[in-house]
């Protein structure tokens, strides 16, 4: 199978994931759309340097994890992206897959989520956006798993906190 055969397989097999993650670590569409874009073009450019013997998407999820660390850092991410018009807001909303939860109870929940501190935040998005154990995050932020234990227990806390 060729690079390109085998990236082709990877974009359609990993997109919905991907998408998930970086809608999770942005907080907006705007972000999440640039972040997953950045993160499939350095899949593609570093393609040579993944190791088979790995599973593919914590590769590429690590790739994703530290784009995002390094828009967060640059100046123009610190101005909060808003909604222009209204209604981009609620065709947003009304995209999420997830029927069984009301635009508004998504709306608070990802409002709170976004004004999680970074370290926080990636860690729970991880861990229930994209399904990864503490172990493997653990292993994708190369911080000791007792870490990622305590940053998702302090952002479920916090979470709670705001939410009742």
């Amino acid at each position: 199978m060729s690079d390109t055969s085998a990236i082709a397989d990877f974009v359609a097999e990993y997109r919905p994931a991907l998408s998930r993650l970086c809608a999770g670590l942005c907080g907006n569409r705007v972000d999440a759309e640039d972040l997953y874009q950045d993160t499939w073009l350095k899949a593609i450019r570093f393609y040579h340097s993944y190791d088979p013997a790995r599973p593919f998407d914590k590769w590429l999820f690590a790739i994703a994890v530290n784009s995002f660390k390094n828009l967060r850092l640059s100046a123009w991410a610190r101005k909060r992206y808003e909604f222009p018009l209204p209604d981009e807001k609620q065709r947003f909303l009304e995209s999420i897959p997830d029927k069984t939860a009301s635009a508004g109870d998504y709306e608070q929940l990802q409002k709170c989520v976004a004004e999680l501190p970074e370290r926080l935040r990636t860690v729970l998005v991880l861990k229930y956006v994209s399904g990864y154990s503490e172990a493997d995050l653990a292993q994708l932020l190369r911080i000791p798993v007792g870490t990622v234990k305590s940053r998702l227990h302090t952002a479920k806390r916090i979470l709670k906190g705001q939410l009742s």
